[in-house]
């Protein structure tokens, strides 16, 4: 059994098209459930430049995204960040999602998934709107 599991990692996902092109200047939305109290999820848009804008559950922040190759360096901007009324969870939350992107070191596309790897894996879809 292992072994057919193992294959069929190696073979790769069948439809599934590895894409090699940063998606810059696209909304990216976390692939995650919104917080109870909330509709919304985190998003993330990075400019050609390397500028970027987050939009959590709580505040709005500016970060700077150096990307080359398939590594990935995310160091957000100190004070940039304009906050709005949230519970505890959602607080909680955004430092988390902020801690883990600034532990990211490599990215992947497959199909519109943007994926970053690190300690924690984050998966961002590609917004259709």
């Amino acid at each position: 059994m292992w072994f057919a599991l193992c294959a069929l990692l190696l073979a790769g996902t069948p439809g599934i098209a590895v894409e090699t092109e940063f998606p810059f200047e696209r909304e990216l939305l976390l692939e995650i459930d919104p917080l109870p109290g909330s509709r919304q999820v985190p998003s993330l848009e990075v400019e050609k430049n390397g500028s970027a804008e987050l939009d959590l559950w709580c505040a709005r922040a500016h970060a700077q995204v150096a990307v080359s190759g398939q590594t990935i360096a995310i160091t957000i901007v100190p004070g940039a960040a304009q906050t709005r009324p949230c519970t505890p969870d959602q607080a909680r939350g955004d430092d988390d999602l902020l801690a883990a992107l600034t532990q990211a070191t490599r990215w992947q596309r497959e199909d519109d998934l943007l994926i970053l790897v690190g300690p924690q894996t984050l998966r961002f879809r590609l917004s259709t709107h």
